[in-house]
C-alpha cells in the first residue's frame, strides 16, 4: 500500500496503462509522460491489431505477465470498449480501475449523427456505454469541471467518482518563438474537422469578411470528405488547405503562424471542452483566439493569455484577427502569457503529479 507519512517519499508506484488507445493522441502522450515524470513506473498493455479477437488476446497475455507488478490500471483515453475487459482483470487481481473517459460517447454521437435516421439507436447505445463504463470504474477522468457536471447530471454518476484532469500538451520544453512579424503574409492557423464543435462555418465566414485585407491568409489543416469538399469549394480564396501531418510537423506549423484558432461552435459540447489545439497553441507560444465558454474561462482570460470571442460570431472573430494583426506588441504579450499559463497547468509534470495523487487516493480507499 502506498501510504506515506508527512515528509517521507512515497513508495514506488507502478501503473498499467491499458487498451487499444492511440499512442500519438496528445491526451495519452501527456498522461503517460506525466506519470513517468512524476516518478511512476508505467507498464503499457497495448494492442491495436486490426482483428478484435487478436487484440483482446494480446491484452490478456500482456496483462497476465505483469499482473503482480502493478498497483493500478488506467484504461487509455476514450477506450470505452476496453473497460469491461479491464474491469474483469482488475476484479480477478484485486487492482483499482481508473478510466480516462475523456469524452462522452453519447455526446459525441449526438453531435455527429443527430440529423441521421440511426441517431435514436445510437443515442440509446451511447447512453448505455457511458453509464456502464462509469459504473465499472473506480475513478473516471474527464477534461474539465463542466464535463464532470455533465456526467453527474446526464448519467447520474456519483460526483466523488469523477475527476477533471486538464488535457495539457506534450513538449520537452517551451519552444522559443520569434514574435516579430517579418513576412508580408499574416497567417491564421486552424486545425480540426467539420464537426459542429469546431464551428468551421463561422471560421469560413470570418475568412470571407477578411478578404479585403490581402495580407491575411487562413491556413486550414483537416481531414475527411467534408474537408476535401471545402478545399474544392474555396480554391483560389484567402484560405490555404493543408494535408494532415505528424504531430511534430503540426506543432512546427502552428508555431510559425501569427495567430491560432480554437473552436467556435455553438453546441452544448463546445461549452464544456478545452480542445487539445488550444493547449498546443499555448505551448508553442502562438496567440490563440477561441470561443468564450464556461470551460475556457477556467483556463484563459480575455486579453491576458488569449482572445475570447462569442461562439458562432464570425464578425467578432474577424475583428479579433484584425486587432491582433495591427498590434504586434499585444501578440507578443499574449504569447508569453500563454506559455506561462501552460507551464502552470498544462505540462506533463503538472498533470502527472495530479494523476499520481489520484492513484494514491484510489489505492488508499
Amino acid at each position: 500500500m502506498h501510504r506515506g507519512e508527512c515528509g517521507q517519499r512515497l513508495i514506488k508506484m507502478r501503473v498499467c496503462y491499458f487498451g487499444g488507445y492511440d499512442r500519438e493522441h496528445p491526451r495519452n502522450r501527456v498522461m503517460i509522460t506525466g506519470l513517468i515524470k512524476s516518478g511512476v513506473d508505467v507498464i503499457e498493455c497495448h494492442s491495436r491489431h486490426a482483428r478484435k479477437t487478436l487484440r483482446i488476446c494480446a491484452l490478456l497475455r500482456q496483462y497476465w505477465r505483469i499482473k503482480d507488478e502493478v498497483d493500478v490500471m488506467i484504461v487509455g483515453a476514450s477506450c470505452h470498449g476496453y473497460v469491461p475487459l479491464a474491469w474483469m482483470l482488475c476484479r480477478i487481481t484485486g487492482k483499482p480501475l481508473i478510466f480516462d473517459a475523456f469524452v462522452s460517447v453519447f455526446e459525441c454521437w449526438e453531435e455527429e449523427f443527430s440529423q441521421t435516421w440511426s441517431f435514436p439507436l445510437r443515442a440509446s447505445w451511447g447512453m448505455l456505454i457511458d453509464k456502464i463504463t462509469c459504473l465499472l470504474s473506480d475513478i473516471v477522468l474527464l477534461d474539465t469541471p463542466e464535463h464532470v457536471l455533465y456526467f453527474c447530471q446526464t448519467f447520474h454518476v456519483t460526483a466523488t467518482k469523477l475527476v477533471a484532469v486538464p488535457v495539457g500538451a506534450y513538449s520537452e520544453r517551451l519552444i522559443p518563438r520569434n514574435t516579430e512579424h517579418n513576412s508580408s503574409r499574416f497567417t491564421v492557423f486552424f486545425a480540426g474537422s467539420c464537426l459542429p464543435l469546431h464551428g468551421m462555418e463561422f471560421i469560413l465566414k470570418a475568412a470571407s469578411l477578411l478578404q479585403i485585407d490581402h495580407d491575411i491568409v487562413l491556413e486550414v489543416m483537416g481531414f475527411g470528405e467534408e474537408w476535401r469538399r471545402l478545399q474544392r469549394s474555396y480554391a483560389g480564396s484567402n484560405i490555404k488547405f493543408l494535408s494532415a501531418h505528424s504531430y511534430s510537423d503540426y506543432l512546427s506549423m502552428l508555431g510559425q503562424a501569427d495567430v491560432a484558432l480554437g473552436i467556435f461552435g455553438t453546441t452544448p459540447k463546445a461549452t464544456r471542452v478545452i480542445p487539445c489545439k488550444v493547449y498546443d497553441a499555448l505551448v508553442v507560444g502562438t496567440p490563440v483566439i477561441t470561443a468564450d465558454t464556461p470551460a475556457v474561462r477556467g483556463l484563459l482570460e480575455h486579453g491576458h493569455n488569449a482572445i475570447l470571442v462569442p461562439p458562432g460570431n464570425p464578425d467578432a472573430l474577424a475583428q479579433a484577427i484584425i486587432a491582433l494583426k495591427q498590434n504586434p506588441v499585444w501578440r507578443k504579450q499574449l504569447a508569453q502569457s500563454g506559455q506561462r499559463t501552460y507551464a502552470q497547468v498544462g505540462t506533463p509534470e503538472v498533470i502527472g503529479r495530479q494523476l499520481r495523487t489520484i492513484c494514491t487516493k484510489v489505492l488508499m480507499s
